[in-house]
């Protein structure tokens, strides 16, 4: 569980989070913003036991709650339409906690940039994680009032989730366990395990939202696993799925830093994969 550990171990000087609202939560079909959300939702409910009031963008809230926005690739004007809604939520709970979870920083525009600029540092306390080494440099010297932190995507924290479906080639008896059990000796395995319930146990503490960023967490994995040979792809999240998987991909650029920058700052030293211009 190396990369769920690495994210765990970077926020580790994070202050608990008791309750909290959730904003940004995908509401379209961009499977790698289900992982990354569902990654920031679970991290909260297990490693801070935090009460989670809402993730609906509708809520409305007041300056006493704490704020915790989805990370991704779009803080910044490439996608300006999710970064103007953040702005927004920021510049309105101001005097709130804020807690932005893992982006990528990219602007094209000087004037917008200065703009969001000028309402992240306008706030009170707003910590904003940034999931590369490029992003973090460029978060240093453009955010400088809020606390910046170098953190990986918090797809990562689902890697034990995702381990229930990478493969070490083991033989596995597949058991019953109940009063149907025919008590005899079997064929020499390496594994035995009844039907697993994880997923289904899971299912009962998620709120709706989540559900459904389990579902697309599932049917990616579903979708990967049919090629075991290797996976060639320019977007990240299928990149750490992989990794988390244990399979072999090559990942390619996409029109800004990143692909390449995430790459150079946390996977570069895997085996399995490697990046190509």
């Amino acid at each position: 569980m190396k990369y769920h550990n690495l994210f765990k171990e970077k926020l580790k000087d994070l202050d608990p989070i008791e309750s909290c609202v959730i904003y940004n939560w995908p509401g379209y079909a961009n499977n790698g913003d289900h992982f990354l959300a569902l990654g920031t939702l679970l991290y909260l409910m297990e490693e801070h036991k935090t009460k989670v009031l809402s993730i609906s963008d509708n809520t409305i809230g007041t300056n006493k709650e704490t704020y915790v926005i989805v990370g991704g690739g779009n803080f910044g004007d490439l996608w300006p339409n999710v970064h103007n809604r953040v702005r927004a939520r920021v510049r309105r709970y101001w005097d709130s906690r804020i807690i932005i979870f893992p982006v990528s920083v990219y602007f094209k525009d000087k004037k917008y940039l200065e703009r969001s600029r000028e309402i992240f540092n306008g706030a009170k306390d707003v910590t904003l994680m940034c999931r590369e080494h490029e992003s973090f440099v460029l978060a240093k010297k453009y955010f400088d009032k809020c606390k910046i932190m170098l953190v990986p995507d918090a797809a990562f924290y689902l890697e034990p989730l995702v381990k229930h479906y990478s493969s070490d080639k083991k033989t596995l008896f597949l058991s019953r366990n109940d009063k149907e059990l025919l008590p005899r000796d079997y064929f020499t395995y390496e594994v035995k395990e009844d039907w697993s319930h994880a997923i289904f146990n899971l299912s009962k503490t998620l709120p709706r939202e989540a559900l459904v960023s389990l579902s697309v967490l599932l049917s990616s994995v579903l979708q990967i696993k049919k090629y075991n040979k290797v996976v060639i792809t320019n977007r990240l999240h299928a990149h750490i799925l992989c990794v988390m998987l244990g399979m072999s991909n090559t990942l390619l650029p996409n029109t800004y830093h990143k692909n390449e920058s995430f790459y150079k700052t946390w996977t570069y030293h895997e085996l399995s994969t490697n990046f190509i211009k």
